[in-house]
């Protein structure tokens, strides 16, 4: 079965969307004013990417989408009265449910039931619940199915990897370990014996991707010191060594994470291990493949070259541009750039009357650029994974102009409707202390009128040029840091990103401020956002 695409998706909207409505505009993929959609992106799908939209359900008083539900190909973004602005990911949904079954439609509730075990309620009266269920059951058979064939394969690609021979030429022993030197160390027995394979040759020894050039080193060094045996030409130890395709902490990550049965960590010696004839990373990119929830990509792409290759750069590489993976990797980009504040700063800058440096739109657009042509260079992107590493080249191009804006907006609709001008008050102290106090109570004030996105504009320009500007550029940089080091996927760093954002209220940003060690204040901010997603991931096993 494939996954439905984009254009299925609208259709399918457009099969429910009459009946959802009860009253407001509900308007389809195509007959969406874009004034409403730059509405609904500043105030509360933050990062969205309206390429991907297929309907909007505005309820709006004034019609101007900035409140409502939008409904993309992955996830639905959604804003009701007095609440926070929230998604919900449709391949996360388990089942629905009805309650409250006496009342008519609009006054019921709807249930979701996670995978996870959580459950969400939507109990808003502007919105029609059987229908509404009607659209997601459709949505959501397709979407199991096709990830349950997923699945199937790559549990089937797992296995496959333990049938090979020790003596082919693509088995790898892998030696993870915190220096180039130990991971050389490791391949001589008890006995000091360099490890050879059967027929006497040596075997390929796949390292960790960041401690190749010091393991080519050492064993270059043991070789001419006659460590080796027999085995005596220098000159070879560049081919012996396998660069593998993650990272020594990446790797220790996914062993202490004790998702993936054959790969676990030596607290002892500190290495990574697994009994796997193709290498550690065959398993781990398979691995990735699992838990992303990519289906579109695996249903558009060629499914038998699903990686089976995944040790090979080369052919992966090859296997990704056959598919609409490079397309997918793309859409990953763009949307991490934009959860993280990549672009944006004219909206910002021309509050204060001030010119931009560019459009948000642009930035974007020459950083996936970039991103998609490194991408494409390594295997990582089979697994939707190469992101974070790559993103520091539009380093020089990051505004957070749109990431301050977002927080200064969240808290100021918050405190504007549920306590107005001392609500707004506590925001602008918890930002910055003195002059925030007064702006945020300017902020709250005006909220019920619908300017608080406005005056909180005015907060973030002003906060450009102040410590907090400093304090988030390192809150970004650790999170791209731990988001890599923990290789998550794309729904997993979007969910810690909105995860992270909830926890900038407050005086946060002032204590990070007055720690005397702000980046390791920030990894104790991330970090827990980050590991609540890797333990959701299911657990492989090679049954």
């Amino acid at each position: 079965m494939k996954a439905l695409t984009h254009e299925e998706k609208i259709e399918l909207m457009r099969k429910y969307h009459k009946k959802i409505r009860t009253g407001f505009n509900f308007h389809i993929k195509g007959e969406i004013p874009s004034r409403i959609i730059d509405n609904a992106l500043e105030k509360f799908a933050f990062g969205m990417d309206r390429t991907t939209v297929i309907g909007f359900y505005d309820t709006s008083l004034k019609k101007n989408g900035r409140s409502g539900y939008i409904f993309t190909d992955e996830k639905v973004y959604y804003l009701e009265t007095l609440e926070k602005p929230k998604k919900l990911w449709y391949s996360d949904i388990e089942s629905t449910e009805i309650f409250d079954g006496e009342k008519k439609d609009s006054d019921r509730g709807l249930r979701f039931h996670l995978t996870d075990g959580e459950s969400i309620e939507w109990r808003s009266c502007l919105i029609n619940k059987t229908p509404l269920t009607g659209f997601f059951s459709e949505l959501t058979e397709n979407d199991k199915q096709v990830r349950s064939e997923k699945n199937a394969l790559i549990e089937a690609r797992v296995r496959a990897l333990y049938e090979c021979e020790p003596s082919d030429e693509a088995c790898a022993l892998s030696k993870y370990f915190e220096t180039g030197e130990k991971c050389i160390e490791a391949c001589f027995d008890e006995d000091g014996e360099f490890i050879l394979l059967h027929d006497g040759r040596p075997g390929i020894i796949e390292v960790p991707r960041d401690m190749y050039d010091d393991a080519v080193k050492s064993l270059r060094y043991m070789i001419i010191s006659g460590r080796t045996g027999a085995f005596s030409d220098a000159d070879k130890a560049e081919s012996l060594v396998r660069r593998g395709l993650f990272t020594y902490e990446q790797a220790k990550n996914i062993a202490l994470s004790d998702k993936v049965w054959d790969i676990s960590y030596d607290e002892e010696t500190g290495g990574v291990e697994t009994s796997c004839p193709m290498g550690l990373s065959a398993l781990t990119a398979l691995a990735l493949c699992f838990w992303d929830d990519d289906t579109a990509a695996f249903s558009a792409g060629k499914r038998e070259e699903a990686p089976k290759d995944a040790f090979d750069a080369d052919n992966a590489s090859k296997s990704v541009a056959k598919s609409d993976a490079a397309r997918a990797a793309l859409g990953l980009s763009d949307e991490m750039i934009s959860i993280l504040g990549m672009g944006a700063s004219a909206a910002i800058s021309g509050t204060l009357g001030g010119e931009g440096t560019g459009s948000g739109a642009s930035f974007v657009k020459n950083a996936a650029e970039a991103l998609k042509s490194d991408l494409l260079s390594t295997a990582l992107v089979f697994s939707l994974i190469g992101t974070f590493d790559v993103v520091n080249i539009a380093r020089g191009r990051i505004s957070k102009g749109q990431f301050l804006r977002n927080i200064a907006n969240t808290g100021a609709a918050a405190a504007g409707g549920a306590a107005g001008m001392m609500g707004g008050a506590a925001v602008g102290t918890a930002i910055l202390p003195g002059a925030g106090t007064v702006i945020g109570g300017i902020i709250g004030s005006l909220a019920a009128g619908g300017a608080a996105g406005k005056a909180a504009d005015l907060v973030t320009g002003a906060l450009l040029e102040d410590d907090a500007k400093d304090m988030l550029n390192i809150i970004e940089q650790v999170f791209l840091k731990l988001a890599s080091e923990h290789l998550l996927c794309k729904k997993e760093a979007e969910k810690a990103a909105d995860g992270l954002r909830e926890k900038l209220g407050g005086g946060v940003l002032k204590d990070m401020f007055a720690a005397p060690n702000r980046r390791g204040f920030a990894s104790e901010l991330i970090l827990p956002e980050i590991e609540e997603e890797v333990f959701k991931r299911k657990r492989i096993e090679l049954r």
